[in-house]
């Protein structure tokens, strides 16, 4: 997202982040930018989150446009404390007449009432993005109705680039191969560790079955709800040694030059639904906080989107018999809405004041 933001705003800009040695961003364009730490300023406590926004009001003379990245961070699901510090930071900004904006975000069914509250106060003067029709009626329902209908910022960029070590592996074989990403997320949220690695392992198999062969994709590399751990864990039970278990973060453009090469993809991360279908792959999803479904719901292929029940593997492979059957039409509807909800994520940067 943050890679997506710079590439198509055109003018350097300022990015704010709370650890410079965790910050980490692929994009080309990057030194071109300037990165500047204010520790404390979304993950402090209140004392120090005031410290920190008071270090961040020293830049402000410098400010034309000050924008908070929403994607899932906003309504609290996640933390708390973090949702809050950024509506606040948001308040505080537009004290000072400048203009702001949360770019592509969602809201979840059960977001937090403080992020409401605070995001309501905000909603006249921060200008409101919001990726997703189930969002907006979410948002609309508790009388925020100042949004404007976007896309994820992702779908701004469709930059590619090879992997070697893809590439090698793509090409020792003729055989169709589909992209699996477990979500060390869904992993906290579902239950039992190895019961939740057993359902992936159900579908593993049956695609095995099938014919194909198997690239583990983890897409979140961090402690904690990363998903390096638990595709390790399931590349040793399920696959062979002609699958292929990626170990290292992907550059954006590397992950879509991959999907693009699979015949289709089953994640239960959303960004990785969304670089798939950028770059017209089928999907087959697993619901995390109830904001997976509108991004479905954009493409028209709401029931490839599953609610991640204790036992989802077999109605996993019940739709992945289900999207072999409409393949081709599938194909043909993503590649139908992909300029549509390209120029829905551009609008996450309409009107913003850079002069």
């Amino acid at each position: 997202m943050v890679d997506s933001f710079i590439n198509h705003l055109g003018i350097e800009c300022v990015l704010i982040v709370e650890d410079k040695h965790k910050f980490k961003s692929t994009n080309r364009f990057l030194p071109e930018s300037k990165i500047v730490e204010i520790p404390n300023l979304i993950f402090g406590t209140f004392f120090q989150n005031m410290s920190a926004i008071y270090t961040l009001l020293k830049l402000s003379r410098e400010m034309k446009s000050f924008s908070v990245i929403g994607a899932d961070v906003m309504d609290g699901y996640y933390n708390v404390r973090e949702s809050v510090n950024r509506l606040f930071l948001l308040r505080v900004i537009n004290l000072l007449g400048i203009e702001t904006r949360i770019t592509g975000f969602s809201w979840s069914p059960n977001a937090k009432d403080a992020a409401t509250d605070l995001l309501r106060k905000i909603s006249t003067q921060t200008k409101l993005c919001v990726r997703d029709p189930n969002s907006v009626r979410r948002l609309n329902s508790l009388r925020i109705s100042t949004v404007t209908e976007v896309a994820d910022l992702v779908f701004a960029d469709d930059s590619l680039e090879f992997a070697a070590n893809i590439q090698s592996w793509l090409d020792s074989s003729d055989k169709p191969f589909v992209t699996v990403n477990i979500s060390g997320l869904g992993v906290q949220q579902n239950g039992e560790y190895s019961a939740h690695v057993s359902q992936y392992k159900l579908v593993v198999d049956a695609l095995r079955i099938k014919g194909y062969r198997i690239l583990i994709l983890p897409h979140v590399f961090r402690v904690g709800d990363g998903d390096l751990k638990v595709s390790a864990d399931l590349f040793e039970t399920s696959c062979t040694s002609e699958d292929l278990l990626i170990i290292e973060p992907l550059t954006p453009a590397q992950e879509r030059q991959m999907l693009k090469a699979a015949s289709f993809v089953i994640t239960g991360r959303m960004h990785v639904s969304i670089l798939a279908l950028s770059v017209g792959k089928p999907v087959i999803a697993l619901e995390t906080a109830g904001k997976v479904q509108g991004l479905f719901d954009l493409f028209e292929l709401g029931n490839y989107c599953l609610v991640r029940t204790t036992e989802f593997g077999e109605e996993t492979v019940q739709m992945i018999n289900l999207l072999e059957q409409e393949y081709s039409t599938v194909c043909q509807l993503i590649q139908k809405k992909i300029p549509e909800i390209r120029q829905l994520s551009l609008l996450n940067f309409t009107g913003m004041d850079l002069l």
